[in-house]
């Protein structure tokens, strides 16, 4: 069907290893589900198993509170007439029955050394009420009849029904009804409907086997639907313990014991009635994974034979001719596709040489703002912008237009600069929008002892090749051998053109050359001291809201003072200096990725942003550290109180200085935590320490009052009575006798 080596079947084997992975994965996830649902049902399942039994402990609870109860109110006379006798014991047996619920247990007395069984309708021979329950129960035993006569501690005997399985157990109380007549049994009869009804209600409709045997493994009770024992419980409960466990092939096995009581119950039930939901919806999420498994595998087949079609028709369309070889006609595919690749990297290439220009300004940009640190990254930048830079020497000039409006501007200068062509010489240009100038990098070749006055050469051509334009500055930046270092040569370029003279409209003016009239650093301010303060105290406070407002009041003065970017930087510096040194004398070490934006900004925005989302950090850090700091001085405060409050030189000085917090704080903090200052506080421990120890020692009362810390007997004496109404021995003689 498909020829070795071809596209299709590479397809449908990779489709079908997908196929697999998929098909695997659900198949996990379906183990997984199935085993956590089994597990859960197991669970929940046995906890009701569990209830269920110890409802029928509790009814046992019930029937030994009953017959405790009539034995406590029973006081017949033994001298009365029997037929009362027999009514008060009736009467009794009645009112027990009653008690336990509207389907009681069957309530009856055994007398000792008597042939008669006493119940709620009366008295009768034994033998008699054998023949009226013998459509039920089977009670010829006399193994039983006896062992209830002898029986002189509480007994579970099972009761057989009448197809001679235990269909029902009784339950035996030692009983005495007091006076002279003689004690015996109290019986309690639970028949097959009590068990069911119990068991029904929290299992369910949940079919089974169930089983009750003693702790000594004797069957008491068994409902099952099968005809044989099914279960061989004495050996498996020795083996299998309490739980939920396998048994057999098809069955489940519940057991829980009740070692109080000596019971232990037991359920068997089939896997399909205990897993019934189980399977179910398992057999839904099956059905599932099998039309989801069914859909991805007609997906994958016709990838596999629908979407190869338009390959076939586009290898025909390359070719020319009808494919005989699918891999002759991938490479032929290939070719092509090498060739129109070919063709549309060649177009790329001339869009960027038309991007050439914008390239090159933000490589400068970039360069001026010292956003480029890697020697490395410079180099591949410079070849993105096909500038071949010959010389070993730069140095950065700031070309700015000066005067009337009508002046030509950076974007006329640079259309100008465009058409000029200087020998030795390679120029960069990037326009600074912001500072409505234009910066040129310019490399040349030159000993470093002549880079100054090389610099100095270029810039004096390049204003007579400007020679027509009015007003014009140039201001020269050092010349270095470094590329890199052209943030340090722009900023020099930059100040040289804003502190030069007023007067001076046109020129070149050197910064090296120390062509600049110093007294226009006059022009440094230094920021304003009380914003300064309110900012940095606001910081050490961590109350990032007044050190925000304060420190837009501080950018708001710099903005007016100038609208250099090197002036700007020089106040960008100082503002950060101020937030760092605050956030050292903290004790909290800022981190590089914090800093970093602090000192490499390109613009007035970008500084306020960042030194703005610098402050809300620092404002937050310290902030939480003042709040854990605190948390464990009270933290620390209360416990030196609690440790040493029964100190007479206990004291808020001692205490300030023993957890190292400021005086001020102490009743603060004890009075935020007790709602207490500080000395209501300690007398009031002082005052129930006193108590107790007057209640639970022996130690004379004056003692007691030096134990706790006071030296003045006599005053804490009378401050006692005043607030407890009794004096200290009244308090003492009245707690002791409660």
């Amino acid at each position: 069907m498909f020829k070795k080596g071809s596209l299709r079947i590479r397809y449908l084997i990779s489709y079908v290893l997908m196929l697999l992975t998929v098909v695997i994965f659900l198949a996990m996830l379906y183990a997984i589900y199935m085993n956590n649902n089994q597990r859960y049902i197991n669970s929940a399942t046995l906890e009701r198993f569990t209830y269920a039994s110890e409802s029928i402990s509790a009814l046992i609870d019930r029937m030994d509170l009953a017959a405790a109860n009539a034995e406590n109110s029973a006081a017949v006379d033994a001298a009365g007439p029997e037929a009362v006798l027999d009514s008060r014991v009736a009467s009794t047996l009645k009112n027990i029955e009653d008690s336990l619920g509207h389907e009681p247990p069957r309530a009856c007395f055994l007398r000792q050394g008597d042939r008669f069984i006493h119940t709620s309708g009366g008295r009768m021979l034994y033998a008699d009420f054998e023949n009226a329950c013998g459509d039920r129960y089977d009670l010829t035993m006399s193994q039983a009849y006896f062992r209830l006569l002898s029986n002189r501690e509480k007994l579970f005997l099972p009761i057989l029904n009448s197809e001679g399985s235990p269909g029902a157990f009784a339950y035996a109380v030692p009983f005495t009804f007091g006076g002279s007549l003689p004690g015996g049994q109290m019986v309690f009869i639970l028949d097959e409907s009590i068990i069911a009804e119990e068991f029904t209600a929290y299992m369910g409709d949940l079919t089974g086997d169930l089983y009750m045997y003693t702790s000594r493994y004797e069957l008491l009770f068994r409902s099952t639907e099968q005809a044989e024992e099914l279960l061989p419980f004495p050996l498996l409960i020795r083996q299998r313990g309490v739980g939920v466990q396998p048994y057999g092939s098809d069955k489940v096995l519940l057991s829980v014991s009740n070692a109080q009581k000596g019971l232990n119950f037991a359920l068997v039930c089939r896997n399909a009635a205990f897993y019934q939901d189980m399977y179910r919806s398992g057999r839904f999420i099956l059905g599932l994974i099998i039309a989801l498994t069914a859909l991805l595998s007609a997906l994958f087949w016709w990838f596999t034979r629908a979407s190869y079609k338009p390959i076939q028709r586009l290898t025909r369309e390359i070719t020319g001719q009808d494919y005989t070889d699918i891999s002759s006609n991938e490479l032929n595919l290939i070719r092509s596709t090498y060739n129109r690749t070919v063709e549309e990297a060649e177009q790329l290439n001339s869009r960027l040489t038309e991007l050439t220009p914008l390239v090159t300004e933000h490589l400068v940009q970039r360069m001026v703002h010292g956003q480029i640190q890697d020697r490395q990254v410079f180099d591949d930048l410079i070849r993105y912008a096909r500038v071949k830079l010959s010389g070993s020497c730069y140095a950065a000039m700031c070309l700015v237009p000066f005067g009337e409006s009508e002046d030509p501007g950076p974007e006329d200068i640079r259309q100008k600069l465009d058409r000029l062509a200087l020998p030795g010489v390679t120029l960069m240009q990037g326009e600074m929008s912001d500072e409505n100038a234009l910066c040129l990098i310019a490399n040349y070749d030159s000993a470093p002892e002549d880079m100054d006055s090389a610099a100095r050469e270029t810039a004096e051509k390049l204003l007579n090749a400007l020679s027509g334009e009015a007003s014009v500055r140039i201001g020269v930046g050092g010349a270095y051998p470094d590329p890199l270092r052209m943030a340090d040569s722009y900023g020099e370029a930059r100040a040289a053109v804003q502190l030069a003279p007023a007067d001076k409209k046109t020129g070149v003016f050197p910064y090296a050359a120390g062509a600049i009239d110093t007294a226009g650093a006059d022009s440094l301010k230094q920021l304003p001291p009380m914003l300064c303060s309110l900012m940095v105290n606001a910081v050490r406070r961590g109350e990032a809201p007044v050190a925000q407002r304060a420190l837009r009041e501080l950018l708001s003065s710099v903005g007016s003072t100038t609208e250099s970017m090197l002036y700007y930087r020089f106040y960008a510096v100082n503002l950060s200096s101020l937030l760092l040194r605050a956030a050292e004398e903290e004790g909290i070490q800022p981190t590089a990725a914090q800093t970093q934006p602090l000192i490499g900004f390109s613009s007035r925005q970008e500084f306020e942003q960042n030194i703005t989302d610098f402050t809300d950090a620092l404002c937050r850090q310290i902030g939480e550290r003042r709040t854990r700091q605190d948390q464990e001085a009270k933290e620390k405060l209360m416990s030196y109180i609690l440790n040493h409050y029964m100190e007479y030189d206990l004291s808020v000085q001692s205490a300030a200085e023993a957890v190292d917090i400021r005086r001020d704080r102490v009743s603060a903090i004890v009075r935020e935590d007790t709602g207490l200052n500080f000395v209501q506080y300690v007398s009031y421990l002082r005052m129930n320490e006193f108590k107790r120890l007057l209640v639970e020692s022996d130690q004379p009362i004056t003692e007691c009052v030096t134990a706790i810390g006071y030296q003045d007997a006599p005053n804490f004496l009378r401050k006692f009575k005043v607030v407890e109404g009794v004096t200290a021995g009244q308090y003492r003689a009245e707690h002791r006798k409660t």
